[in-house]
This record gives C-alpha cells, structure tokens and sequence, in this order.
C-alpha cells in the first residue's frame, strides 16, 4: 500500500495524503524506524512528537498496521509544505476488528464526507474519531444513544461522544453537584482506572435514571482514555473548510 491522495473538498493550495501501511510493508525493523522517523520530521505538534520521538520498537515487532494523515501545501505560504497531522500504530491481537477492516475500510475522504464537518469543533475531532472508525468500524455510535437533551448539548462540539476531559468533569460537577474540584478529583480517579472508579461512578445518578457509569460507557462507546483536542488540525483544516464554503458560524 502507498500513498492515497485524499481530499475534504480540495483548492490549489491544499491536499491531504492519507497512508496505510501494513508490517509486510517494511523489509525489517530498521525499515519501519526509517519510514516512522522520516513522518515525525515533518510533524509540528509536540504532543505528536513527544509520543513517538523516544518510543522503540520493542523485541522487533512492527506495528500490525499504521495509519497517518499529512497537509501538502502547493503553492507559497505560512504553511510548511508538509506537515504530519495524525499518526496511529495498530496492533491487531489488541484490536481484531482492525485486521479484518484496515486494508478494505473506507478512505478518508469517504468518512470525512459522510461525516459532513462543517464546523471548527466538528474538524477538532475528525482524526479521533476516525482512529476509532479504523479499530473497530463503529461510525458516530452515540447516535444510538438514548437521546439526552442536557447531555447532547454538553457533548455538542464532540457530536454526542465523551471525547475530552473537560466534558466529563463538566458533567460530573452537573450531576453530583459538586464543585470543579472534586469533579477534577472524580475525573482523575476514572481516567486512571484508581480501585473503585467503576463504583464511584455507579453511584452517580442524574435525572434521567442512567447512572454516570452507564452514560461513561455509552458514551465512549470503549475507548481506553479521553483524549484532548487537537487545535493546530482544527485550524488548519477549519480555515481550509471556510475558504471552500465562505464564512459561517458555529451554533
């Protein structure tokens, strides 16, 4: 597999390149080292490069299979021109679902217009959302969720999916009425899997008679860790939307 171009609408400036690599890929570990340190030189987030910077392969094992998005600038301007977006490493005994839908999933650019951004917050969560798309197949899944008035607006800007920290401890002060303190306290302890996390949330019952427990599981739909937002993509990709569309604003 090489290089797929993709693109969320693309002008004479910008184009998105999505890779997908399988470990057959790479003719040896030193291969793979190659090709991983190559896409870190060109990526700009710190949170990026701290996570992969220093990171072996341990006992020679490459990845299972690797996807990565990179910005290409075509023509002049305040952009680099290429920068790395998103990188993810998959190991299929972790995620089975992965191995029989990497290499025949949609593309990229399918999802993105199924997905139909049109907002800063919607761009915020794309590659997110679309690392959990490749894992397990499961497309915006809290639209299966019980609807929620109260919590569909506190999730808005992640469309109804407990993505970041900060929603969550928002929902914990709302719901157990506790100040921004304990919340954090509470939010700590769950994102740490402390003894008890499960319980203490268990406990927590809001008005709608799910426990926080129950919305937390639904609402994650599984994923191991909330994660922050990745503003350097939203803006570039943001700004990219609205030369497409014109100005418009965020309800």
């Amino acid at each position: 597999m090489g290089l797929n171009s993709v693109a969320t609408g693309q002008d004479d400036n910008l184009q998105l390149i999505e890779i997908r690599k399988v470990k057959t890929d790479f003719a040896s570990t030193n291969d793979y080292m190659e090709f991983r340190n190559e896409l870190m030189s060109k990526a700009n987030n710190p949170w990026l490069k701290d996570a992969y910077h220093h990171k072996d392969i341990h006992d020679g094992k490459i990845p299972s299979g690797v996807w990565a998005l990179i910005a290409c600038e075509r023509s002049d301007g305040a952009m680099p021109p290429s920068m790395l977006l998103d990188f993810m490493e998959l190991d299929f005994d972790d995620f089975p679902e992965a191995a029989k839908n990497f290499d025949g999933i949609m593309s990229f650019t399918e999802w993105v217009a199924h997905f139909n951004p049109k907002t800063r917050g919607d761009w915020v969560m794309v590659p997110k959302l679309f690392s959990l798309y490749l894992r397990s197949r499961q497309n915006l899944p809290s639209l299966a969720a019980a609807p929620d008035l109260w919590l569909d607006a506190v999730l808005r800007e992640s469309r109804g999916i407990l993505m970041w920290t900060h929603q969550l401890i928002q929902i914990i002060r709302m719901i157990a009425d506790v100040g921004i303190t304990e919340a954090t306290k509470i939010t700590t302890c769950v994102l740490m899997r402390k003894s008890g996390w499960e319980k203490l949330l268990e406990n927590i019952h809001p008005p709608t008679k799910q426990s926080l427990l129950q919305i937390f599981e639904e609402r994650t739909v599984g994923m191991p860790c909330l994660g922050s937002p990745d503003y350097l993509l939203a803006d570039l990709l943001s700004n990219h939307f609205n030369s497409l569309t014109g100005p418009h604003h965020e309800s």
